[in-house]
């Protein structure tokens, strides 16, 4: 899908790379690291909006972004509108514009004919997402773009982003919060510009990984470690895999 080759970027004194990457169909993706580790510099470049200073980028695949500068990407009346901006006519739907925004937790129909902008910071990000999601592309890059909303909302759009893998197409969203990563099939932390760690989501959430990176463990972990005080053997990173195994382990359910 796409393949990042010895790619490097420099901005004032902060340098990116060299970048060996491979983004590969069907997968989700957590970029990890903390603030100007370079989260947001490689997604950029990955979506083809920034251009690297050197290295080579191949695509096969289309991509959406939507990210930070969420607040710029507001163009149109009404929510409607503004979600189906990308389409052009013919494919504009209801069915369509309806499903977008269900998937980010948006009533269709009290939400529709709003102001994009009377709308609470999270409906905003909601309305920005929701366009993105809309294109249907092969890879949609989520920039930090679940920072805002609740749990629920959170829980629901996780939920929603395992259909979309599950249609063959890839998600790469960012954090910096390890509670949130656990969705991902893979993790990619960066450091001082550099991927320190690159590979499926159960590698990284060990106990020694974690601290290595300064993380502590996530809160299934702890009910998992807990558990195992009480001689329940269970060892899950996921709360809903937790339950699973305790209830199965515990009392054969």
């Amino acid at each position: 899908m796409i393949r990042l080759s010895s790619v490097t970027a420099k901005k004032g004194p902060f340098s990116l790379g060299p970048v060996n990457l491979e983004i590969n169909s069907g997968e989700i993706i957590a970029f990890m690291g903390n603030n100007g580790s370079g989260k947001s510099t490689l997604l950029n470049i990955i979506a083809g909006i920034e251009k690297p200073e050197s290295g080579k980028i191949e695509r096969t695949s289309s991509v959406a972004i939507n990210g930070d500068f969420s607040q710029y990407q507001v163009f149109m009346s009404t929510v409607e509108k503004d979600i189906a901006f990308s389409l052009s006519k013919k494919e504009r739907s209801a069915e369509r514009i309806k499903g977008a925004m269900e998937s980010v937790c948006l009533d269709y129909e009290s939400m529709r004919k709003k102001s994009p902008f009377e709308l609470s910071e999270g409906n905003f990000r909601k309305v920005s997402l929701a366009g993105a999601i809309i294109r249907r592309e092969n890879l949609l890059i989520m920039d930090e773009s679940l920072s805002s909303f609740d749990a629920e909302s959170r829980r629901k759009i996780f939920s929603w982003m395992l259909s979309y893998k599950e249609n063959g197409k890839s998600l790469i969203f960012s954090t910096h919060d390890a509670e949130r990563a656990v969705y991902a099939d893979r993790i990619v932390f960066l450091k001082n510009g550099q991927i320190a760690f690159d590979g499926p989501s159960s590698s990284f959430f060990k106990e020694e990984v974690l601290s290595s990176f300064s993380l502590d463990m996530v809160t299934a972990m702890k009910m998992s470690a807990n558990a195992r005080k009480i001689g329940v053997d269970v060892n899950e990173y996921r709360i809903e895999d937790f339950i699973a195994s305790f209830k199965r382990k515990r009392y054969g359910l």
